[in-house]
């Protein structure tokens, strides 16, 4: 048999999950997308097959036969540059960030290998 106290404390734990997903759905209203909207339509409502190109293009380049293969943070950085131009907010700011964190992790790696 469930006690009143602990029922209690389960409804408001529901009602503040249901109240977080509230905010989350009406915050970012417009970026969400209408995947039954875009099925009716007869859109794409998948990733795969973008997400399947890009896995063989990073898998092709960091190959260790490759002669001009990426690094792990080389690929790290490239990926961060290409989502900043498709949210359209690469900045000189950005890529002196970048630029920072690559010359960091590049010393780091030569430390190591020394």
């Amino acid at each position: 048999m469930v006690q009143m106290g602990s029922a209690n404390r389960l409804e408001l734990s529901e009602r503040n999950d249901l109240r977080r997903l509230y905010f989350y759905i009406e915050n970012n209203a417009g970026t969400l997308v209408n995947y039954g909207m875009r099925y009716r339509k007869g859109l794409p409502i998948s990733s795969s097959i973008a997400e399947s190109a890009v896995n063989l293009v990073v898998s092709h380049r960091m190959a260790k036969k490759q002669q001009m293969r990426w690094t792990d943070e080389g690929a790290h950085c490239l990926a961060q540059v290409r989502v900043a131009v498709l949210n359209e907010e690469l900045s000189v700011e950005k890529i002196a960030l970048l630029t920072k964190t690559s010359a960091a992790a590049n010393s780091l790696s030569a430390r190591r290998a020394a």
